[in-house]
This record gives structure tokens, C-alpha cells and sequence, in this order.
């Protein structure tokens, strides 16, 4: 058992949380949301021992194990990645260091071979008692499913980035299996295969999980309770995040309608005191009325949910077809390749997502096609008409911490005037004196809203943002992904946060090394045919799409029985392969739209209609997903009969 007691904590004079009690579920994975500073991570330092509360205490059951991955991760001097998971078990860790000693000296000996011999069948056996191989195998699965290769376990920790060390870190939790594990933005430094894995795994956790992220789609595919920072409190219920809003949307709605009644009754009451209270025969009455008053409370209703920026959209400059085209395209980095003989086109209006896992090339792939980065071997071409605008993944860093907010966007923008500068930086909630601050003192999210400011400024006709949503709250993901679909131009952005990317990308690059494959559709599509590969085999490719000339098994022609056969089957294929699409792009915007009113805050009072919209929903999708499947078989049959569909139809 976990649960809170009468819980408060302050810092100076800002209350974080007062009087919070409530008791955690035994198992299932608790979603712990608010807005950025509500005191989240301070919740769960205090539930793990780590702070002392000012008031309450937490309750916790006699013998329960509870683990915690914080934001931050210590610097590690040394160590195997493997050693290092497999530290909470340091009987397994020395019996398997004593095998390998007794297999090197028993390799060398001659005189004592049947004692090394004995001492190594002991050995092996204690390693077997405490189920040292199995143990061993988990570590390594987790460590795979986080992305680490078999020659990556065997490194040293002071070799590996932060984000690599914190998955290490996260694999030793896992392995541990606490009776409750707490995650604090568990997926910050994982790339979008290791999210999926991770989902996976904790969907089958036997404890209790609670975890804090900015991840929409995490949230919805995971949690089975969220745990909200809501009017000063903390409020448990059972439910994904989705559903959490919508039924907040309907508590907001009541509150608000119970406050303008309450405020209606006020001011009836008010204006009876104001008229009958000089006439003697109703005096009474009048000053019955205002004890009335003064009796009467009118909550202020605080909105739990932070204000949302407004990113002004303006007129795109027209843009030629064809954005940019990589052709054969290769970049190196001393030993590894990272792209070879690549051929790509980034055609006008496509909103394209590139994913996979970390160090494949994803940023490569973006600086290429900035020219921030000359390519080894052949050509990136971008058309000359083409505006851009770069949203670097080290922007915070670039920010010269000396500058204030008016001298930094001054320096990008010297012709614009003080009021077109005050009111774009009052569009990402810098208003008032806000706009004098040094970046030096702003957080990591204010430093990404003045970053974003920069990108938007000014119109263009191309955007490429690596990362644009770290430091960002779930508003302010949202309110980005909703304006990137609006926008007229042609996006390519680099992110971990699937509900984001869901928002606008109609194309997806999945890079992995040695491959390029886009995909048309959308990161649900996507997942599936993650999941497709997953479900096969760990070793086949995805599905083929359009795949690196390098690394392409070019198929055998087909044995002709007969031209005509050929011809007709093609023709059919083709005809066939044109329906399918205009169908599938028909099942999209049925399952958009069907998705658009599911986000109606009535539904919530309406059981009847949320029902029939969960059902009309999954409906879609399943047709969409019976499209995408038939789409797959027929660029299949089209490539054995020699057609190249995609580029067909691009």
C-alpha cells in the first residue's frame, strides 16, 4: 500500500501543494500530470524519501520496494553497461566474474586442471541456484529494447552520452522489478522504437508504475489512472489523459456554470438592498438581503491548465514542386556511414516526419538538407525560392544569455519595429516586462518559446525543426502540432512525441542504419507497421517502401510465359493500386473527423453519443488499417512484376 497523508510542501512563499491525502491503486501505471512547476518531480522525490514534506507524511506498506528515475542521472566513473544493470545483483555479477577467471586459467593450466575444473562446476552450479542466466538475458533484452547493440553492452558507462546513461539506468530499474516504480519523464531521452518497446514492457508490469511525461500518446496508450494537479489538490481517477480532459472540460463547465449562477443571485440581491433599503416598510427585508450577501462565497475558479500561446500563421510565399532533392546521396562521420547513395525529393506542402533510433542520422539528415553540413559524396539541391527557417536541436544553446528578449529577436529582425517585436513575443506569453528579461534566467521551456518566436517571425516556405517540443508543456506541443497543420508550407521535423507528429505529418522517413524507407501516412500508420515488424521477426526489415540503393535487394524479374500475361497483370496492379489510395485517403479523413468530434468537451454528458463516436472511431480505423494492409500486398505485387508504384504515384 502507498497513499498520501494531509501532504504540503512550499517553497518560499509559493505553495506547491496543501492538504493532499489519497491512496495509490496496488498496480496499473498512474499518469502524474500538471502544469510545468506544479511539483510533480517534487511529489515523487518526497514519496521516494529522497525530500521531507512541511506537513503530512506518506504511508507506505511494510517491505515495499519502490525505485526512482529522475531527470537527471549521475556521472558514472566506470563500469560495463551491463555491469552497471546488473548492479543490484552482485551475488550473479561476481559468480559470473569468477566463471570467466576459471575459464582463462583453466585454459593455461596444466598441473592443477582438475581442481580449476571442480572449483568452475561449483561455481557454475551457485550461478545457476540464483538463476544467474536468466537474469543475465533480461538485462541484455532490456538493454536491446532501449537500443543498445550487443557491442554497446559491452562499453564503458563514462563513454556514453547523458541520455544513453539514463537508459542504462532505466534498464536497471526494470530489471530490479519494484513493487512501485516511479518515472520522471521516462521518455526524454528515448528515440520513438524505444517509447513503443518501453510501452510494451510496462503494459505488463506486475507493480505499481507512476510517471510523469509530455507525451500525449504515451499517456493515452499507458496509463490506466491520472493523477492531476487540479484547484490547488491533487485528483486521482481512473481513466487514460484523454479522458481525464474531457471529463476536466466537464467539471470546468459545471464549476463555471455554478459560479455565474451564484453571481447572478449576488447581483439580484444587491440591486433589492440598493432599492428598498431607505423605505421603512422594507427595511427588514433589505438588510435580511445583505447579511445574504455577506454570507455568500463565489469560488475563484483557478483553470488547471496553463495559457496557451498563439502562433500567428502568415501568408507562405509560393514555393516551387520540388522543395529539395538529395541525389545519391552519402555522408560519413570517420569509420561510420551513416547515409549511402541516398536518393530523396521533398516535395512542396509535405509534412514529413523523421524518425528512428538515436544516432541514425536523423539531425545528419536535417543539416543536409539546411546545407549546415556538406554531404561525402553526391548532392543535396534545394530550389531557389525556397524560404527556410532552421530550428536547430542546440537552439537554447545559441542564445546569447546576455541579451534580453527584445535585443535577441532586434538582432534576427533589425527593420522590424518595437511593437511588431513585443506583439510575436507576446504571442508565446512574454508580455509586460517579460520582454526585458536576460535569457539567462529563463527555464528551458520560456528558452524554447523565445526560439520558436525566432522561427515564426517571419513567413517562409519551409520548416525544419529537430526537436522542437523538449522543454515545451502539453499545451504548448499541442498549440505547435494544430499550427504546422494549418500551415501552408512544407514542414520536416525531428521528434520522439508521436501526438505531436500525429497532428500534421502526412510522410514519414524511418531511418535505421543502412536503411531509408518513407512512408506514406501518418505515425499511427507508422506504428503499425512497427508493430507488423516487431510481430514477424526482430531480424526481417520493415516493409519495403523506398529503400537506400545501397542496402536494396533488388527483386528478380518474373519469368515470362507470355508479354501479354505481364502486361495485364501490371495493368490490373495499377489500376487496383489508384483505387486503393483514393480509398485510403478517403478512410484518413473519415478517421480525422470521427477523431475531431470525439474531442467535443459535450460527449462527456452524453453517453449515448460517446459511445457511438468511440465505436464510429474504431470503425475507421479499422478500415484504414485494412487500406494500409492491401496498399502493402500491391506494392509488393507491383515490384515482382518490375513497377515501381510509389514512384509511380508520387
Amino acid at each position: 500500500m502507498l497513499s498520501l497523508s494531509k501532504l504540503e510542501k512550499n517553497y518560499g512563499e509559493q505553495e506547491l501543494f496543501h492538504d493532499v491525502s489519497l491512496q495509490f491503486p496496488e498496480r496499473g501505471v498512474v499518469g502524474l500530470v500538471g502544469p510545468n512547476g506544479a511539483g510533480k518531480s517534487t511529489l515523487m522525490r518526497i514519496v521516494m524519501g529522497a525530500e521531507s514534506p512541511d506537513a503530512g507524511e506518506v504511508i507506505k506498506s511494510r517491505g515495499l520496494k519502490l525505485a526512482f528515475l529522475g531527470q537527471e542521472v549521475e556521472t558514472y566513473n566506470g563500469g560495463k553497461v551491463l555491469e552497471t544493470v546488473l548492479a543490484g545483483f552482485a551475488d550473479v555479477l561476481n559468480l559470473e566474474h569468477r566463471m570467466e577467471e576459471l575459464a582463462l586459467q583453466s585454459s593455461a593450466a596444466a598441473d592443477n586442471l582438475p581442481q580449476l575444473l571442480a572449483e568452475m562446476s561449483a561455481v557454475q552450479e551457485a550461478f545457476e541456484r540464483v538463476d544467474g542466466y536468466s537474469i543475465v538475458e533480461r538485462a541484455k533484452t532490456l538493454l536491446h529494447g532501449l537500443g543498445f547493440g550487443d557491442d554497446d553492452i559491452a562499453a564503458d558507462m563514462e563513454e556514453l552520452s547523458g541520455g544513453w546513461r539514463m537508459r542504462v539506468v532505466l534498464a536497471q530499474l526494470l530489471l530490479q522489478r519494484p513493487d512501485v516504480l516511479l518515472l520522471d519523464e521516462p521518455t526524454n531521452h528515448l528515440d520513438i522504437d524505444a517509447i513503443l518497446w518501453l510501452e510494451q514492457f510496462l503494459k505488463t508490469y506486475e507493480g505499481l508504475v507512476i510517471l510523469t511525461s509530455h507525451d500525449r500518446a504515451f499517456l493515452d496508450g499507458m496509463c490506466d489512472y491520472i493523477c492531476a494537479f487540479e484547484f490547488d489538490t491533487l485528483r486521482l481517477e481512473r481513466g487514460n489523459y484523454t479522458q481525464y480532459e474531457t471529463a476536466l472540460a466537464a467539471r470546468m463547465e459545471l464549476a463555471e456554470k455554478d459560479v455565474a449562477v451564484k453571481q447572478r443571485e449576488k447581483e439580484r440581491l444587491e440591486r433589492f438592498v440598493e432599492r428598498f433599503k431607505a423605505k421603512a416598510s422594507k427595511a427588514r427585508q433589505a438588510q435580511s438581503r445583505a447579511k445574504q450577501i455577506e454570507k455568500m462565497e463565489i469560488p475563484d475558479i483557478k483553470n488547471p491548465r496553463p495559457p496557451r500561446m498563439h502562433i500567428p500563421l502568415k501568408e507562405t510565399p509560393r514555393a516551387p514542386r520540388v522543395i529539395a532533392e538529395f541525389k545519391h546521396v552519402s555522408k560519413r562521420f570517420e569509420d561510420k556511414n551513416i547515409f549511402d547513395d541516398i536518393d530523396w525529393r521533398l516535395e512542396r506542402g509535405q509534412k514529413v516526419a523523421v524518425v528512428g533510433p538515436n544516432g541514425a542520422g536523423k539531425t545528419t539528415m536535417l543539416r543536409l538538407l539546411t546545407s549546415d553540413l556538406p554531404t561525402d559524396d553526391g548532392a543535396v539541391e534545394r530550389a531557389d525560392a525556397v524560404e527556410m527557417a532552421y530550428f536547430a536541436q542546440h537552439h537554447l544553446e545559441a542564445l546569447d544569455p546576455d541579451k534580453t528578449l527584445m535585443e535577441t529577436m532586434f538582432k534576427d529582425y533589425p527593420e522590424s519595429t518595437i511593437g511588431e517585436v513585443r506583439g510575436a513575443l507576446g504571442a508565446f506569453l512574454f508580455s509586460g516586462d517579460d520582454v526585458n528579461k536576460k535569457i539567462r534566467v529563463l527555464s528551458g521551456g520560456e528558452r524554447a518559446r523565445v526560439s520558436l518566436a525566432r522561427v515564426f517571425f517571419r513567413p517562409r516556405n519551409l520548416l525544419v525543426l529537430d526537436e522542437p517540443t523538449n522543454h515545451l508543456d502539453m499545451g504548448s506541443i499541442e498549440v505547435l502540432g494544430d499550427v504546422l497543420k494549418k500551415y501552408t508550407g512544407t514542414v520536416v521535423a525531428v521528434s520522439h512525441d508521436r501526438s505531436f507528429l500525429n497532428r500534421f505529418v502526412d510522410h514519414v522517413v524511418d531511418l535505421h542504419p543502412g536503411k531509408f524507407i518513407t512512408y506514406p501516412g501518418n505515425m499511427d500508420d507508422y506504428q503499425w507497421h512497427w508493430r507488423q515488424r516487431q510481430a514477424a521477426s526482430q531480424s526481417l526489415p520493415p516493409p519495403q517502401a523506398v529503400e537506400s540503393k545501397a542496402t536494396a535487394d533488388k527483386p528478380m524479374a518474373p519469368e515470362k510465359s507470355g508479354g501479354g500475361d505481364d502486361f495485364k497483370a501490371r495493368k490490373r496492379v495499377r489500376a487496383e493500386f489508384k483505387k486503393c489510395v483514393r480509398e485510403l485517403a478517403a478512410a484518413e479523413a473519415q478517421t480525422a473527423n470521427v477523431k475531431e468530434t470525439l474531442r467535443d468537451p459535450t460527449l462527456a454528458s452524453d453517453h449515448d453519443r460517446l459511445w457511438q463516436a468511440q465505436k464510429d472511431f474504431e470503425a475507421a480505423k479499422k478500415r484504414e488499417a485494412d487500406l494500409m494492409a492491401e496498399w502493402e500486398k500491391l506494392v509488393d505485387a507491383g515490384t515482382a512484376l518490375g513497377l515501381d508504384l510509389l514512384t509511380e504515384s508520387a
